[in-house]
């Protein structure tokens, strides 16, 4: 199969998965719930997303096949699915000292509520909503510097929680961590007998997995090594050695905590690259051809770094690429004073099956509801071609890309 028709039959993949995703998420993941404005609850069909997602919006629409509309923080009092989640819109400080209208997300409700917004927390009663925070402090103390942290938010929890007797001793195990807090909150209420409901809040991305696509370009150069005959060994200046590819790739990720994630897929990558290289100390002259298509199937790990506006994320792994396609060459010329005097073909034999190693950063971040990314990874293959002369690609690979 030629390069031409392999891309053609990649891109139309592309294309036909894309409109199945979007087709599948615009009925499929729609679940009943309810929306709260002007103090009256609709009932109706909320559009089932990440945290990232549902604390910037919600999606909405009355009927299964109604006319979807979506709602901002400043639109609505709150909403939820029903037995699922809840989301309550709250005016919070953020960066700079300014502040914004966003939707929190539940992970207790009750008389005394407990909510989270991307890696912060809130208690929410009926004096309002108010961060849950540890402050670090430095204390300088007989010439020496020592970093102490206040744990503001016991104080501002014992205060809303007085009415519980034992109050006091639960604070002095709970840490500032939703599971920690969530059972504070859980067991305040079972103290002073009021009704509370607890949502599972883990993000939606550990307990299924995720499909996407991305569109990339590996920029990288030829690494040439050889080995026995000197013949065989490149000389002092060569052109010809960067190459770019084209690798689109299908991925799915599979949550394995809200940290970590196993990342996997399939993709392709086309390489050609011509080298020349010429030393005037051996007067030998190389001309190397490698053109190859690989197949490649990733193993990686992915460790989110920050849940902010931008989740940032490191990557790396390794990939297990089958080569459909390899065509490679390579002559040598011995010449002195400007004469030919022979040429010499190597016994080039391809690699089959080549280990790729892939480490790098991500970064994903939301337009409207969908999940965007973007990623840069260093990738360094292992040999090519086999017997004399070894040939490897080594550089970085930069895709952009979305999730279904």
């Amino acid at each position: 199969m030629g390069r031409i028709q392999l891309t053609v039959i990649l891109i139309a993949l592309l294309s036909v998965s894309t409109l199945a995703s979007v087709n599948s998420e615009k009925t499929g993941n729609f679940q009943p719930g309810y929306i709260i404005a002007g103090g009256d609850t609709i009932k109706g069909f909320i559009l089932e997303g990440d945290h990232f997602s549902n604390i910037k919006e919600c999606t909405f629409k009355e009927t299964p096949s109604g006319h979807e509309r979506t709602y901002s923080p400043d639109d609505l009092e709150g909403y939820g699915i029903e037995g699922k989640s809840f989301f309550y819109a709250a005016t919070i400080q953020m960066e700079h000292s300014t502040s914004r209208k966003v939707f929190l997300e539940c992970v207790v409700k009750s008389k005394v509520s407990f909510f989270f917004y991307r890696d912060r927390f809130f208690l929410q009663s009926g004096d309002g909503v108010e961060e849950l925070v540890e402050v670090s402090e430095e204390i300088q103390k007989n010439g020496k510097s020592f970093t102490t942290t206040r744990p503001l938010y016991k104080s501002v929890l014992q205060k809303q929680m007085d009415d519980c007797s034992t109050i006091h001793e639960n604070l002095v195990n709970t840490s500032l961590s939703e599971k920690s807090l969530a059972s504070l909150f859980k067991n305040y209420a079972s103290c002073v007998g009021h009704e509370a409901v607890a949502f599972d809040t883990r993000n939606p991305k550990t307990d299924k997995t995720r499909y996407g696509f991305t569109l990339g370009l590996l920029v990288a150069d030829l690494n040439l090594k050889s080995e026995g005959y000197p013949r065989y060994s490149f000389g002092e200046t060569a052109s010809g050695s960067a190459s770019f590819s084209f690798t689109p790739a299908f991925f799915m990720e599979l949550g394995i905590s809200k940290k970590f994630d196993l990342c996997t897929g399939i993709t392709w990558y086309y390489t050609k690259n011509e080298l020349r290289s010429e030393s005037s100390v051996t007067n030998l002259t190389h001309n190397f051809l490698l053109e190859v298509s690989r197949i490649e199937i990733p193993i990686l790990a992915k460790y989110t770094l920050s849940n902010g506006a931008l989740k940032w994320s490191l990557k790396g792994g390794v990939g297990f690429d089958g080569v459909i396609k390899n065509n490679h060459s390579l002559v040598v010329s011995t010449t002195t004073s400007g004469y030919l005097l022979g040429e010499y073909t190597t016994d080039l034999k391809e690699n089959g099956l080549v280990m790729n190693a892939m480490g790098g950063v991500c970064a994903e971040f939301l337009i409207g509801s969908r999940s965007f990314l973007i990623e840069g990874l260093y990738n360094k293959s292992g040999s090519l071609v086999k017997t004399e002369t070894h040939a490897s690609l080594e550089g970085f690979k930069f895709s952009v890309g979305m999730f279904f």
